[in-house]
């Protein structure tokens, strides 16, 4: 849960796509994983800027959801994407180009994958 490297710390893609797909059904969660920046005031009054790691959030095609990255884990990512007006969850685990295999895989299932009752 820590996101912290543990030999008991782990999750199936599965199981990441399962809890993003629960994060949506919050729709304070669902709005703060799409933001690209925002800042917030600290109790002495500063104002913190914050950017997203999302790189994905730029190209308009994804909105959200979770970067990560550990020395055992490899680069991550839980991405929200639309295909065909239809929402999709990717999950890319141990990748070196997180965002460039979430978009390959996007655009595989754009253009293999057919809808039920899509015809």
């Amino acid at each position: 849960p820590s996101g912290l490297s543990d030999t008991d710390n782990y999750a199936s893609p599965r199981a990441l796509a399962q809890m993003g797909q629960l994060l949506l059904h919050n729709a304070t969660a669902r709005k703060l994983v799409a933001m690209q920046t925002d800042s917030i005031t600290a109790g002495d009054g500063t104002v913190v800027q914050l950017k997203t790691t999302n790189a994905l959030l730029q190209t308009g095609q994804f909105s959200g959801i979770k970067t990560g990255y550990t020395v055992a884990a490899g680069q991550c990512f839980i991405g929200l994407t639309a295909v065909s007006g239809h929402p999709v969850i990717t999950v890319v685990l141990g990748s070196v180009d997180r965002f460039g295999d979430t978009t390959t895989l996007r655009n595989w299932i754009a253009e293999n994958y057919q809808w039920p009752n899509s015809r």
